[in-house]
This record gives structure tokens, sequence and C-alpha cells, in this order.
């Protein structure tokens, strides 16, 4: 018996997923080589529409994944999307990309849930010891 590739793609009914753990980097921003991990990553997105809560890290190849989770009128990955979590690294996602999801995500005239929370942990050495440090948005929709 073969196996058929699906002809739509594949939905699941997740509504939580966190990425702790991203392939070794092979992306080179001087180069302009984009790693196609992150194509992957953008592909399984796709395919989780129900996905509610997201934290991802924001190093190579996931940095690429907020601009992405920028809402469109042509695109728009996970739209009940609620809860974002960016993990904030060396090579973290800049502020202008992080402001673009929640002002697509809290535009009433693209559709889906409004996104509610950003959370964008902070985790800095202090004495040997890791002290996390978190700053934490609650999005209000415009009027």
């Amino acid at each position: 018996m073969f196996l058929q590739p699906a002809t739509q793609p594949v939905s699941h009914r997740f509504e939580t997923l966190e990425i702790f753990f991203t392939p070794p980097d092979i992306t080179s921003r001087r180069l302009g080589f984009v790693s196609p991990f992150a194509n992957d990553y953008i592909s399984m997105l796709s395919s989780l529409p129900h996905l509610k809560k997201l934290a991802l890290p924001t190093h190579p190849p996931c940095h690429l994944l907020p601009d992405a989770l920028i809402a469109t009128p042509t695109s728009y990955i996970c739209p009940e999307l609620a809860e974002l979590c960016l993990y904030e690294s060396s090579e973290s996602v800049s502020w202008d990309t992080v402001l673009a999801v929640v002002k697509s995500r809290t535009d009433p005239d693209i559709g889906g849930v409004s996104l509610r929370e950003l959370t964008v942990p902070r985790y800095v050495r202090s004495d040997d010891k890791v002290v996390g440090l978190s700053a934490y948005v609650r999005v209000k929709a415009p009027a």
C-alpha cells in the first residue's frame, strides 16, 4: 500500500506551541543567506490555524518568524493567535517588527482574533546566576 501525499495542508487543533530548541544556525545575514529551517517553521505554523499561544526563541532561524506573523489581508497565519511570547536573545528580533505584529493583529479590518498578550522575557547573568526579567504587555485593540 502506498501513501498518497495530502492535496490540502494538514490542519491540527493544537492551541499552544512552545519551541525550545532550534536546529544549528546556518543563517548568515552578511551573505544574505536564509536558513531553510525558517521556511519549515513558517510552513508548520501555517498548518496550525487554531493556535492560540505561541512561544518562540528569537535566535536564528526563529528570528524570521515574527515577520511571518505580521497579518495582512492576503497572509494571515495562526489567525486565532491571542498570546505571543518572544524569548529575547543577542540575535533578537527588532522592536519595529514586534510592533508591526501587534498592530497588524489588532487591526479590525484584517479579521481573526486580536492579539491580547505579548511577553518578551530576557535573561541576564548576575553573579553567576541567571536572572529572568520579563516585559509583559497587555495589548488593547484600537477603539
